[in-house]
Formats: structure tokens, sequence, C-alpha cells
């Protein structure tokens, strides 16, 4: 699972290079949808691994996700 958040973590690095690099709207929707996925996985890491969590359902993980995966879509149409 660590090794999946850094290389999530990497595609956040790329997305803000882009977005630095090129600053479109494009970009932007980019840049946002990666840090949503990246919310996304960081919050299935503490509904699946940490017992204690306040996080027990997995609503914010799909929510996050889904939005997250439809602005990294649309912005890179």
């Amino acid at each position: 699972m660590f090794l999946y958040l850094l290389i999530n973590g990497a595609m956040n690095c790329f997305a803000i290079f882009r977005l630095v690099s090129n600053p479109t709207p494009s970009t932007i929707i980019t840049a946002v949808g990666a840090a949503l996925f990246f919310v996304s996985d960081s919050s299935l890491f503490f509904v699946r691994f940490n017992k204690e969590s306040r996080l027990k359902t997995h609503f914010v993980v799909m929510l996050t996700y889904s939005i997250g995966e439809l602005l990294i879509v649309l912005g890179l149409l």
C-alpha cells in the first residue's frame, strides 16, 4: 500500500509540474483531480488499515475517487 501511495504521489508531482509549466484551465482541472485521487487513496488506507479510524465507510473514498477521476479525464480531454 505504501508503494501505491508513493506512485500516486509521483503522479501528483507530475500534475503539479504540468500546472506550473503551463497554467491553463485544463491543467488546473487535472491537478485538482490528481489531488482528489490522492485523498481517495489516503482515505482508503485509513479505512482499511486503521481500526480506530472515524472513517468507517467507503463513502468518502468513493466520492473523492469518482470526482478525482472525472476531473482527470476532463482535464486531459
